[in-house]
């Protein structure tokens, strides 16, 4: 079960045994683990803005870009905003917080309306561009990982299907994370078709940016 945007209710039906697989994001500094956790992949925050936006033309976002830049923050998320608050540490100007957010999602369809920039995990920028949020998604600096772990409730023995989950997880899941955000288009076709729907048709297909893919540094 995968929701990176709101773990309490996950962590406490994990803890209790009702959900058997947890897939969540950390945060590599954190001094304390969310729970005990493997990772099987990583990835690092982006920046992402309204299209048109004057910094679309950079390859990268860098900290010192954004002062007094309006800013959509992550209420509901302490630990990406821990995160991000870092990376502005000793820094001669921050961003001017004009939203709060309760989900990376939500800010990102915030920042596609105009509101604001935005930095949210790479994952849920594309996210969001899947979704035609008109948006641009750059990379920012400096740089900001995550791990995309998997944890199991109980031990493998007692969880085969779990435990064979997340073999297959450790396996696949690099080269799935790296080709989502090569490809975004590629992955939401893929899942109009698991789903028996036409990828192909204009009607049914979320307008993407001419370039939503991350933008090398």
């Amino acid at each position: 079960m995968l929701d990176a945007d709101n773990l309490r209710p996950l962590i406490e039906n994990f803890r209790s045994g009702a959900i058997d697989v947890l897939i969540l994001t950390q945060s590599p500094s954190a001094a304390r683990p969310i729970v005990v956790s493997t990772p099987f992949a990583t990835g690092e925050l982006a920046c992402v803005l309204p299209a048109g936006h004057r910094l679309c033309a950079a390859r990268s976002i860098h900290a010192d870009d954004l002062a007094d830049e309006p800013f959509i923050g992550l209420a509901a998320v302490p630990s990406a905003r821990r995160s991000i608050d870092r990376a502005f540490e000793r820094r001669s100007g921050r961003p001017r917080v004009v939203a709060e957010a309760t989900s990376a999602l939500s800010a990102c369809m915030l920042a596609a309306e105009g509101v604001g920039i935005t930095i949210v995990g790479d994952m849920t920028a594309m996210t969001a561009i899947q979704a035609g949020a008109g948006i641009a998604v750059r990379r920012f600096r400096p740089v900001v990982p995550y791990t995309i772990d998997h944890a199991l409730a109980r031990p493998a023995d007692e969880a085969p299907l779990g435990d064979a989950f997340c073999r297959l997880a450790r396996k696949h899941g690099p080269a799935i994370h790296a080709g989502l955000l090569r490809h975004p288009a590629s992955a939401r076709d893929a899942a109009a078709a698991s789903a028996g729907r036409d990828p192909s048709s204009k009607a049914r297909r979320a307008p993407l940016l001419k370039n939503p893919a991350l933008r090398s540094g």
